[in-house]
């Protein structure tokens, strides 16, 4: 989880987000949270090629997190759940992924 942290805190920076707090104090559902309602705001911009590639960017990059936050993090950081080795591989496949989302983007910390 830890490992994810740098990388979220680059797709933050990119949007950038208003946040309430400094984003190494925020929680990742209020990370999820703000990054969601800057896509709706994107959806509200000038209709271009620009605007639907940074919205289709942002939202999968968005559904990585959630994934992260809300079927991993939640449950394993609080010792409700354990998965075994074929779990545990997808969601390193899935940090792949979004780190990968992000660097095709030139996203960097």
């Amino acid at each position: 989880m830890r490992a994810l942290e740098k990388p979220f805190h680059a797709l933050a920076a990119a949007i950038p987000l208003t946040l309430s707090k400094e984003i190494e104090v925020l929680t990742w559902g209020a990370i999820y949270k703000s990054i969601h309602e800057k896509i709706a705001a994107l959806r509200n911009a000038p209709h271009t090629q620009a605007r639907d590639e940074e919205i289709a960017f942002y939202a999968q990059a968005n559904k990585e997190f959630g994934y992260f936050q809300y079927t991993w993090r939640d449950f394993v950081a609080h010792a409700r759940k354990s998965y075994d080795p074929k779990q545990a591989l997808s969601v390193v496949e899935h940090v792949i992924e979004f780190i990968d989302l992000l660097s095709q983007k030139g996203l960097k910390e």
